[in-house]
């Protein structure tokens, strides 16, 4: 079933593989999608983003997943390494992560029991395999079946949202999961759990720091931080900061604490159980106090004024 939706929070509560918080930047235009489709022991979620935007996300307690990027892969990164049709994100349950999309996208994400693991991986490109870790990473897959797996699920959720009927008969349901299951077993057969070794100064483990970050920033979310202060707290050099983020969020952290601000004032305006009596006034307790820049700002990224989203808000309570 597809799912159409005009707001990024209600798109976000829509995602059944994980607990995520979206930041949109780069809004292309207002309009986000969604489809699951049960087939067995797997769930095949698609989603569709009309903008760019960084996801902080945690995988649910059930099963593993594999996420893909549909459309331009480039243009994704998880974890601070970048897709390129020939790498996948292996989530285990209740993995922390950390997504993010320049522009406008598409993606497939896909459950599976854990007794899926293949026990005797294949040797791909002349590279040593072994089964996954159990940590959350992208990692090199055959570029063919990354490909078939993403056909498969394309191909389906078109039939599923034009033409049900197709679907309907239990057998061709039932013959939809074995293709979905082969694939996913061919794929997962070709991952490899360890990439070559990195040449030259260690590198920071990205997903570390970005734990590390946001833990400083739920501790500080009344206190606004500066890009300097967040850096000392997290414990790096502001540098490592400013490269880690680029890397793995797509933005500097100063755009990115300015994302969260206007995502943060975003839901204090829809509060309907929020006391405050005018935007003035929240705004304000957020630290805010250019309006009229944080307004464009507002206006930029997701369509409307902020007192436009407090009103419509109130109108029915």
């Amino acid at each position: 079933m597809r799912q159409e939706f005009t707001d990024l929070d209600d798109y976000g509560d829509a995602v059944h593989h994980a607990r995520v918080e979206l930041c949109m930047f780069r809004p292309e235009y207002h309009r986000w999608s969604m489809s699951q489709h049960p087939l067995g022991p797997l769930l095949l979620q698609l989603g569709a983003a009309g903008g760019g935007n960084i996801c902080r996300g945690e995988s649910r307690a059930d099963n593993p997943i594999l996420f893909l990027p549909l459309s331009n892969p480039s243009i994704a990164a998880a974890n601070g390494t970048q897709f390129d049709g020939r790498n996948a994100m292996l989530l285990p349950p209740g993995a922390e992560f950390f997504l993010s999309h320049k522009a406008a996208h598409a993606w497939c994400s896909l459950s599976f029991p854990a007794a899926l693991w293949p026990d005797s991986p294949e040797e791909v490109e002349g590279e040593p395999a072994s089964a996954p870790l159990a940590t959350c990473a992208v990692r090199s897959c055959a570029p063919d079946r990354i490909a078939e797996l993403a056909r498969l699920a394309v191909e389906y959720d078109r039939i599923e949202t034009t033409d049900p009927d197709r679907l309907a008969h239990p057998a061709a349901r039932q013959q939809a999961t074995a293709d979905f299951q082969h694939a996913l077993e061919r794929l997962l057969a070709t991952v490899i759990s360890r990439e070559p070794p990195h040449r030259g100064r260690p590198l920071q483990d990205r997903r570390a720091v970005m734990i590390r970050l946001h833990a400083e920033l739920e501790a500080s979310a009344r206190q606004p931080l500066t890009a300097p202060e967040l850096a000392q707290r997290v414990g790096i050099a502001e540098r490592t900061l400013r490269q880690i983020c680029r890397e793995t969020l797509g933005v500097g952290p100063t755009r990115y604490l300015n994302l969260r601000q206007l995502r943060n004032a975003r839901h204090q305006l829809r509060d309907r159980r929020n006391p405050a009596q005018s935007v003035t006034e929240i705004l304000s307790s957020l630290g805010i106090w250019q309006f009229g820049r944080f307004a464009g700002e507002y206006r930029r990224v997701y369509g409307e004024l902020p007192s436009q989203t407090f009103r419509e808000a109130r109108r029915y309570y």
